[in-house]
């Protein structure tokens, strides 16, 4: 056979062979986006994607004004408490303060490098370990529903607890409603000189209720 012909015929081969390929891969990419792409997409709109990377990028900021609302690592703790938390760094962040919540075993492992940073810690001395450390100091009164605001040279310190989570709940109440801007404002005169005073938004208290139920099957 002339070579020539050997030639062509190879160069067709491997035409009809490039054309082969891509139709293949263009028929893999179609089912991938029908059978997978099309249900991530569903599970996660591009708004909410952007949210999670965001969230689980692992990031924790803490400066020495960012104020830490500790809470304990027992289960009542975790379950309850951490969402008295929550309440308070929305209530924080709507006045354009930063929070962030910790746990009490982390903060007293790292005491040194945060001992600057105010500190609001919900729980009672069973269930988080910054009231052992302030008990004496501050006459924390185990069982007591408190909600106290104190300063430790200057640095707003706040004890918010009860006997129990309804206890608890109550004194979050009487914190927020009557105590908060008392805090915030020793939180002002030392971290941010000449600001204006914060006023606590009117809607707090339904906030407040917000967080009832989660707590409907407590006694």
């Amino acid at each position: 056979m002339d070579k020539t012909i050997i030639i062509a015929m190879i160069g067709a081969a491997g035409v009809v062979l490039a054309a082969l390929i891509a139709a293949v891969s263009a028929i893999l990419k179609s089912h991938k986006k029908d059978s997978g792409g099309e249900d991530l997409k569903k599970a996660y709109p591009p708004g909410e994607d952007i949210l999670l990377r965001t969230f689980f990028q692992g990031n924790l900021t803490i400066v020495h004004e960012t104020v830490l609302i500790v809470v304990g690592t027992s289960i009542g703790a975790e379950r309850y408490d951490r969402v008295l938390a929550q309440l308070v760094r929305r209530v924080l962040h709507s006045a354009n303060i930063e929070a962030e919540i910790i746990t009490d075993t982390l903060y007293l492992d790292k005491t040194k490098k945060l001992q600057s940073n105010p500190v609001i810690s919900i729980g009672s001395r069973g269930t988080n370990q910054l009231v052992n450390k302030y008990e004496e100091e501050f006459e924390l009164i185990d069982r007591e529903t408190t909600a106290k605001v104190l300063t430790d040279d200057g640095r707003p310190l706040a004890f918010i607890y009860g006997g129990g989570v309804k206890e608890t709940y109550e004194a979050m109440i009487d914190f927020c409603k009557n105590k908060l801007v008392v805090f915030i404002d020793h939180w002002s005169s030392r971290y941010s000189k000449g600001r204006k005073t914060v006023e606590i938004p009117s809607h707090v208290e339904d906030w407040l209720k917000e967080i009832i139920v989660t707590m409907s099957d407590c006694r």
